[in-house]
């Protein structure tokens, strides 16, 4: 059987009949993927799982995840942060 040309944010492995949408945390950036890739640190995949998207200041991700949050008493002062930084007591 051909290999089926599933839309991006979809992807079938061979053999498969129909395809299937990526899982949160995962992308497919390509037209007839055969699997989800795992996003990046410091990004999260859009809501069709079609690109990953970097996290905004503030926040963060280790990957395979949304973007959270920084912690109380922590930082990330640019978009892409895949940690937070401990803010400086004064």
């Amino acid at each position: 059987t051909a290999a089926l040309l599933c839309s991006p944010g979809t992807y079938a492995p061979a053999g498969a009949a129909a395809c299937t949408p990526c899982a949160e945390g995962t992308v497919a950036t390509t037209t007839g993927a055969s699997y989800c890739a795992v996003t990046e640190p410091g990004f999260e995949s859009s809501e069709d799982r079609a690109k990953q998207l970097p996290c905004s200041p503030g926040a963060y991700s280790t990957g395979a995840s949304p973007c959270r949050p920084c912690p109380s008493g922590s930082v990330s002062a640019e978009a892409g942060a895949a940690f937070c930084t401990r803010c400086l007591r004064r």
